[in-house]
């Protein structure tokens, strides 16, 4: 049976290892050896503080997004009724418009719904792009 210092032990020896090793790296190769892991650590956090500062990413508007639920039609092939049926980002009528699809355009049903207010969205894929559209526009 492990024990708690059997346990500390191990998790112990498992962190002095690599730590010991880059130190070793430093002082035998100098600066040269880290060079690459310096970059990556330097790349990562100019990243977050791009995030940071960049503009939140929102659809225009502050009403949340309706549920999302399970559909039992994951799977099948349905076809749109209207002609350019339009495909949105999000399952909400003020979310961008990604794709239209023709009259008789085939989509395949990726297994979910959404219901809001009186409009009920399937999630759906034409083509090759993912979205969402309105339900009673399919048959």
């Amino acid at each position: 049976m492990l024990t708690k210092r059997d346990l500390l032990s191990a998790l112990t020896g498992l962190l002095v290892g690599p730590i010991l090793l880059v130190g070793i790296a430093y002082l035998v190769g100098g600066k040269g050896l880290l060079a690459p892991l310096n970059q990556a650590v330097d790349g990562m956090l100019a990243w977050i503080e791009r995030e940071k500062q960049a503009p939140a990413k929102t659809t225009g508007s502050t009403s949340p997004l309706p549920e999302e639920f399970p559909d039992r039609s994951k799977g099948m092939k349905m076809t749109a009724r209207v002609d350019q049926l339009a495909v949105f980002a999000c399952p909400r009528k003020d979310c961008p418009v990604i794709a239209s699809i023709p009259s008789g355009g085939k989509v395949q049903m990726l297994g979910k719904r959404a219901a809001g207010g009186e409009t009920e969205w399937s999630h759906v894929q034409y083509e090759r792009q993912r979205g969402w559209v309105v339900r009673h526009d399919l048959e």
